[in-house]
């Protein structure tokens, strides 16, 4: 999502993002325990296929570190963000970051935002998703400031950086549901 908020702000292109996958595999064909040392091209970077748009197999890196995580809460809590001493927060906690009063109060949000940046997945990243392949997951900038990371439901050629998008929920199962944000 990074990407795709510098192609939004600086202009640059996928062209410009597999010049870099097209160095990296050239530097890496000097060493002789790479785990791919074979030459490609820009045309082979965006020819390859999607992963998770703006990038593709080639642009990936083969060795990375990396994590996630979902907080899963009811409904009712998913609309609330903590404000307390003026300092808001993406979810509620037990303590406030800015001034450490214990349990902040909750605050009803009204469930609307902008698209800051998103990506379109491609491969599935957890059991449930596969019926749902191609994806789309963004960062949305809330009305009240906070930006939450969430599932944008809408095809992604309706998605675009800077439109505007009201939360919905996902029902994965009988369980809490999964906030997403349909653009308005």
């Amino acid at each position: 999502m990074a990407a795709r908020r510098h192609l939004h702000e600086y202009g640059t292109t996928e062209e410009q993002f597999a010049e870099i996958a097209v160095s990296t595999r050239e530097w890496a064909s000097m060493n002789p325990k790479a785990a791919q040392r074979e030459p490609i091209t820009v045309d082979d970077v965006l020819e390859s296929r999607p992963i998770a748009e703006p990038f593709t197999l080639l642009d990936c890196c083969l060795v990375s570190d990396g994590g996630g995580a979902v907080v899963l809460v009811s409904e009712e809590k998913a609309r609330e963000l903590d404000v307390c001493c003026g300092n808001r927060h993406q979810y509620p906690r037990a303590v406030c970051t800015a001034c450490g009063a214990e349990d902040p109060p909750f605050t009803e949000r009204d469930g609307t935002g902008t698209i800051y940046t998103y990506t379109t997945c491609h491969v599935p990243g957890e059991p449930g998703f596969g019926d749902r392949m191609p994806y789309v997951v963004g960062a949305v900038e809330l009305a009240e400031g906070p930006r939450l990371l969430a599932i944008i439901d809408a095809d992604s050629a309706d998605v675009e950086v800077g439109s505007p998008v009201e939360v919905s929920f996902w029902r994965m199962s009988d369980e809490p549901a999964m906030p997403a944000f349909v653009p308005e």
